[in-house]
């Protein structure tokens, strides 16, 4: 993406995950939008972004069949958790799970010794697209429930957040929004009770190779989920390309978060004051132009109630301050 920066006539979106937003520090001033994957409710968009995000669910792709009973599905219990803290905490109620059904255990770590004869442990290296077509059940958390549950498989929850149960309609709205962590609103590192998550893998194992109304409910659930999402993505691409199109005839406004600052007879320094960031120098007739911002207006506008000669110049003025953020898209 970087060496498309330097081009402003061509869009630039940020996609992250929201429990990303910790670990990563975004120069919103890089970039005409932020796009949020809701991932995880317990990371919230930092207040510098406040004009500039915009969020979507778990992203994924609809199947051709979602309904269809997949070639080569047999009695077996897959489990896919990303945490091996988690899978080692549930390893006991998996071997006491019934012997005479295969249990297939995806990881990064090498184990030896601590599995039943009936339970084969492979590397998370491997493609589980084809695992989770031939299982009859599913153990995990984040895009593997959400390949599960677009099979019509019965998927339970458990990953950092503890035991999140067997995904249900009344359930599955909050799960999603969450990202299939675990049980909404617990802490990372919960402990996952052993009867519980029997009694949880019970009632799934009660709907294998079964097509009931809960299933097609959940089923029904992300189908509208995923149209949400189009329409969510076009439209902020559509706007993200206006803004850079007809910037001209658009209302703009001025960013509260930048002021500027006398450095001499006609200089002044524009700052982020949210970051205490100088930017660049302007002189004191480009100081009138942006004050002019302060309620909504259009360039052109400005432009003919300015003193500025050169419409050149001002467009390339105009183009800066919007690259830099500090002129934002004003929604009538």
């Amino acid at each position: 993406m970087c060496k498309y920066m330097g081009y402003r006539n061509i869009p630039h979106i940020y996609m992250l995950a929201q429990s990303d937003w910790m670990s990563e520090y975004i120069d919103s001033q890089k970039y005409d939008h932020i796009l949020s994957i809701m991932d995880s409710v317990y990371r919230m968009a930092p207040i510098y972004l406040k004009n500039n995000v915009t969020k979507i669910g778990l992203p994924f792709i609809l199947p051709n069949a979602p309904l269809s009973d997949y070639p080569g599905a047999t009695s077996r219990i897959l489990v896919n958790i990303s945490d091996t803290d988690v899978l080692l905490n549930i390893l006991p109620v998996l071997n006491g799970l019934h012997h005479n059904m295969p249990i297939t255990i995806v990881g990064n770590y090498r184990f030896k010794n601590l599995f039943n004869p009936n339970i084969e442990y492979i590397h998370a290296s491997i493609d589980t697209n084809d695992l989770i077509k031939k299982s009859s059940i599913i153990i995990g958390n984040g895009h593997t429930v959400l390949a599960g549950l677009l099979q019509c498989k019965p998927v339970v929850i458990v990953g950092c957040r503890g035991l999140g149960g067997l995904v249900t309609k009344e359930n599955i709205a909050t799960q999603y929004c969450a990202g299939f962590h675990g049980r909404v609103g617990a802490e990372k590192g919960e402990f996952v009770p052993a009867v519980l998550l029997e009694r949880e893998i019970k009632k799934g194992l009660q709907f294998i190779d079964k097509r009931n109304e809960e299933q097609l409910a959940v089923v029904s659930f992300l189908a509208q989920a995923y149209q949400r999402n189009v329409v969510c993505l076009n439209q902020l691409l559509m706007s993200v390309i206006k803004q850079k199109k007809e910037s001209w005839t658009l209302l703009w406004e001025k960013n509260p978060s930048f002021d500027y600052q006398r450095i001499g007879n006609n200089s002044y320094i524009v700052t982020n004051m949210d970051t205490n960031k100088m930017l660049f120098s302007i002189r004191y007739e480009e100081c009138q132009i942006i004050e002019y911002f302060t309620e909504p207006a259009t360039p052109q506008d400005v432009f003919n109630k300015s003193k500025y000669g050169n419409i050149e110049a001002f467009r390339e003025f105009i183009d800066q301050l919007i690259f830099h953020r500090i002129l934002y898209y004003h929604e009538a």
